[in-house]
């Protein structure tokens, strides 16, 4: 049997097989698949299964902004002069003072 999912519905579509199998008793194990442009073994296609989901991953993005602070992320931005590896570092250290 053969699933097509597109790359932002792969989880919710993989789950929804694995429950239709389930229920229709046909219990086969998933031998591979095809993401983002590579063939996957099982394990691999249970890997990307279980890989958050682009909200997921907004969601989290957007708690770890709000938890640094605006203002501080602001100044960082400032004191790096927009040189991406300075960006990153200075966000850095404000992870390290708020868990300290």
């Amino acid at each position: 049997m053969w699933v097509f999912a597109g790359e932002d519905d792969m989880k919710t579509t993989f789950k929804a097989f694995e429950g239709w199998v389930k229920e229709n008793g046909l219990e086969k194990p998933v031998k591979g698949g095809f993401f983002d442009g590579a063939f996957l073994d099982s394990a691999g296609v249970i890997k990307v299964k279980d890989l958050p989901t682009m909200p997921d991953l907004m969601l989290k993005l957007c708690v770890s902004l709000n938890l640094a602070g605006s203002l501080g992320i602001a100044k960082s931005i400032k004191a790096a002069k927009g040189n991406p590896r300075q960006v990153a570092v200075a966000i850095s250290k404000i992870e390290e003072k708020d868990l300290a």
